[in-house]
């Protein structure tokens, strides 16, 4: 009587386990949460484009939709396919993936977790007018590759914590600016911070100065300005910019002959006189 019993037993259980998984099966339809994905390279072009679909567990029911659960960026929500490179940050992020409206299916939700290394970007040197006021470090990056990630810190060469904004319009001479960019590290892909240098130029916008006009008799007055300096008509303007009008003989002359330029024409004239600067960088 006792084999018997046992026999019946081991038919049972049997029977219960053939039952059960198939319901297990349909109840995720979304797939299993997956196992954390390092990202550490991700400057390499093949993370443009991941599939985040391809990265889930189990037997998802395709066509569904994702949502970006620490609003990253670079999503496309409908395909799925993550362009790591708009991430600006290194770290851990999480994306859910909702599978379509299915018969039996209990669990429609899944996460897929990447783990984005840090990526501190190419320093460069930037030079830049003191007349602008202001100027962002980040743009003093080299611009033919992928940006830095912007969770770091700029400090001097000395270790001073310094603004990704600088204030430069107080510089009266040219000057040059070291700077560090430092990201901090995500230790999934290394235990190291990682760093840069960045070299800020400064130049100093010239003072065009303020014009005074100069009216004079030609028939009484001209003897005194055979050799007129025209930076003597100028307040305030720094010599070095180029001049155009007539009587001059080339863009640097700035000496003019008014009784000359009267003898000539024997009338009253207007004579104009354009005092402008080029960007010498």
């Amino acid at each position: 009587m006792a084999k018997n019993y046992i026999s019946y037993l081991h038919f049972v259980l049997f029977f219960i386990f053939f039952t059960v998984l198939p319901s297990k099966l349909s109840a995720q339809c979304a797939g299993n949460d997956n196992v954390n994905e390092l990202i550490c390279d991700v400057t390499n072009p093949i993370y443009q484009s991941v599939d985040l679909f391809s990265l889930l567990g189990g037997s998802p029911v395709p066509g569904g939709t994702w949502t970006d659960d620490n609003n990253s960026k670079g999503l496309n929500p409908s395909t799925g396919i993550l362009n790591a490179q708009f991430i600006l940050s290194g770290g851990e992020y999480h994306y859910t993936y909702t599978a379509p409206a299915t018969s039996g299916c209990t669990d429609n939700k899944a996460v897929v977790t990447i783990t984005i290394g840090a990526y501190v970007g190419v320093g460069s040197q930037a030079t830049v007018c003191n007349e602008n006021g202001l100027f962002n470090l980040f743009t003093a990056f080299d611009s033919k590759v992928m940006g830095p990630h912007v969770n770091g810190k700029f400090t001097t060469t000395t270790g001073q914590p310094v603004e990704s904004t600088i204030e430069i319009g107080q510089y009266t001479t040219k000057t040059t600016l070291d700077f560090i960019y430092t990201v901090p590290p995500v230790l999934a892909c290394s235990p190291n911070s990682k760093s840069t240098n960045v070299q800020v130029t400064i130049y100093i916008a010239p003072k065009i100065g303020r014009p005074v006009d100069l009216e004079l008799c030609g028939t009484t007055d001209l003897a005194g300005y055979t050799n007129l300096d025209l930076f003597d008509q100028l307040i305030g303007g720094d010599r070095g910019g180029n001049w155009t009008g007539t009587g001059l003989t080339s863009a640097t002359d700035h000496n003019i002959n008014l009784q000359e330029l009267f003898d000539a024409n024997r009338t009253w004239r207007i004579f104009l006189y354009l005092y402008c600067f080029s960007s010498s960088w």
